[in-house]
């Protein structure tokens, strides 16, 4: 999965492997989110998916990639 890790969300978990990283990117969201702008790094991981709902659980809101990295597409998900 690619999703944006923003500075909150560092390290990544050991249990997590990084398989790309694409550098910094800024989203600009219009949609009624307290925030408008986000910031982090571009990352495709692979892990289990209970080490990878467990690092992301406690964050409020996390971009997930949508279709392919190249487009640097993202959809704002609630990981519970």
């Amino acid at each position: 999965m690619h999703l944006l890790v923003s500075e909150a969300m560092e390290p990544v978990p050991e249990n997590i492997t990084v398989l790309a990283d694409w550098g910094r990117v800024d989203i600009h969201s219009e949609d009624k989110i307290p925030e408008m702008y986000y910031t982090g790094k571009h990352m495709m991981i692979k892990g289990s998916n209970n080490a990878i709902r467990s690092w992301l659980a406690p964050f409020k809101g996390v971009w997930l990639g949508k279709g392919s990295p190249i487009m640097q597409q993202f959809e704002i998900a609630h990981i519970k």
